[in-house]
């Protein structure tokens, strides 16, 4: 319990990015992690979207009560939910 709390002490929150791209081997790996991750009942009732592109970055830091950190970053990894699937609960 101790490693954990240590942990989440730790916690920082980036908000400078690198301008340069995520590597495909690196996506991927996060892609593999949300794949493998435990879901309630095992209904994977979320989805992922892997935003690269510009021009939706800037949708999503506006959508975001003006987050405009979000738009500079070189991938937004964007979790939502499915309700039609997570309603079993």
């Amino acid at each position: 319990m101790d490693e954990v709390l240590k942990i989440v002490k730790a916690r920082r929150c980036v908000r400078d990015f690198e301008k340069k791209e995520v590597p495909k081997a690196t996506i991927d790996k996060l892609i593999d992690a949300i794949l493998w991750a435990p879901s309630a009942g095992n209904l994977q009732s979320r989805k992922f979207f892997f935003i690269s592109e510009q021009k939706i970055k800037n949708q999503l830091a506006v959508a975001a009560l003006g987050q405009h950190f979000i738009a500079e970053a070189p991938l937004v990894v964007v979790g939502c939910t499915d309700r039609s699937i997570s309603k079993t609960y």
